[in-house]
């Protein structure tokens, strides 16, 4: 159980710290309250241990933002803008964290920028945040993960499905919970996972089967 429960945390780490150049950057983290403390530990020491630097740099694990822009203010020309009522461009990442500290959510861990040169974010962790808050709302894209507790799959499936994109989510379960989601979800994409201790070469991998399955979904087989 242990090994399942570190790789839903190792994943969830990867898509949360990116340089606003990720399609699916995932930043709403829901998790039932029975293990919400324990992930959030988990979350937090894995992030704490990433190392910011040089891109090109093979140690490096996060780098900077991809320009000022990304960094603090909206992209004019991008579908990732954050408008406000007049219709002007607002804060991007730094704006965000911002956003979320004036609307009184817990800064877990970071929130501020990293040294005094470039476009690091540190890695940022928020909790204690409401439905209303523009960190739950809207899409962040930058190193930012809002950690939310949920109870049961009816309010889990009713805060997720709260929001105006909805272009993908992920769903880490055991049993029958990834079947479940897939028909209460409205995310345009849905990645499931059992959380597997093995890797994509164990035969009782999820990866293995998705593997085979999507193959099977886009191909016409001839004998």
């Amino acid at each position: 159980m242990i090994a399942r429960f570190e790789s839903a945390v190792v994943h969830e780490d990867i898509p949360s710290w990116n340089h606003g150049q990720c399609c699916c950057a995932g930043s709403r983290i829901f998790v039932q309250s029975g293990i919400y403390d324990e992930f959030l530990r988990r979350f937090t020491a894995k992030s704490q241990s990433i190392k910011l630097g040089d891109p090109f740099a093979g140690d490096s694990q996060q780098g900077p933002q991809i320009s000022q822009i990304q960094f603090d203010v909206g992209l004019s020309l991008s579908l990732h803008c954050a408008y406000d009522t007049d219709g002007k461009i607002t804060q991007r990442i730094m704006g965000y964290i911002n956003s979320g500290k004036q609307q009184g959510a817990t800064v877990h861990l970071g929130g501020e920028r990293h040294g005094t040169e470039g476009y690091w974010i540190q890695p940022t962790i928020f909790t204690d945040t409401t439905p209303d808050m523009r960190i739950v709302k809207e899409e962040i894209f930058g190193p930012v993960g809002v950690v939310i507790k949920f109870e049961d799959e009816e309010d889990v499936l009713r805060q997720a499905n709260d929001t105006t994109y909805g272009l993908a989510a992920a769903v880490f379960s055991l049993g029958t919970g990834c079947t479940r989601a897939r028909r209460g979800s409205t995310a345009s994409t849905l990645y499931t996972r059992t959380c597997p201790s093995g890797g994509t070469s164990s035969p009782a991998s999820d990866a293995s089967v998705a593997n085979t399955r999507s193959t099977s979904a886009f191909s016409r087989f001839r004998t």
